[in-house]
């Protein structure tokens, strides 16, 4: 989560979808005495999620008294959930792996097939979601589009000429060989919504 208060713009991160590349290229604009807040109260939240990955709705309930913060331009970004829960996995296993011991111990496929760990499974739809079947963001910038879609975004938004860099990129294969068809199918099913949503394909 990154508030930009000045360019009254919110980025609420999905995780593995873009996010530290889109904190490095903003660091300068964003405001640190409001993050430090919001990384102080969300534990009060009693969520499962690090305050850095906060959802939309967790960012309502901490922000609720400010109805200019509140209010702001919230922008988060998607990811084919196929490719996604790759980068989950290798992201895990190579980086933090004592914080995700199935990531570890288990093979991609099994990795899905057993449930996968920490945020893995976490759809776009319910990271961004207003509780009741819509969206509480103003915009969805895509991975697969992400240089375009950001610069679009700050040319809309005044946030300056800024370019994204590469940030806590894993090495692995392309997603398609990853997978079986058993838990591709998984995948389809559990993130269905964000599947016919954004209209992504395997």
């Amino acid at each position: 989560m990154m508030v930009l208060r000045d360019q009254d713009v919110v980025f609420l991160a999905y995780n593995k979808a873009g996010s530290s590349s889109i904190e490095a290229a903003l660091k300068e604009q964003r405001s640190i005495p409001l993050e430090a807040y919001a990384r102080a109260v969300h534990p009060l939240l009693r969520s499962d999620l690090p305050w850095k990955h906060m959802t939309a709705l967790e960012f309502q309930r901490l922000f609720r008294w400010s109805k200019t913060i509140s209010s702001a331009h919230r922008v988060a970004v998607v990811r084919n959930p196929w490719d996604r829960m790759v980068s989950v996995w290798s992201y895990q296993r190579q980086t933090i792996p004592d914080r995700h011991p199935l990531a570890v111990s288990h093979e991609f496929i099994d990795y899905v097939k057993a449930g996968g760990s920490g945020a893995s499974f976490m759809t776009f739809s319910d990271f961004a979601g207003d509780g009741t079947g819509g969206l509480a963001v103003d915009t969805v910038l895509r991975v697969e589009n992400l240089n375009d879609d950001f610069a679009e975004l700050c040319a809309a938004r005044d946030l300056g000429s800024v370019e994204l860099p590469r940030k806590n990129s894993s090495k692995r294969p392309a997603y398609r060989e990853m997978y079986d068809d058993e838990s591709r199918e998984i995948v389809a099913a559990h993130f269905k919504a964000d599947i016919e949503r954004f209209g992504y394909e395997f």
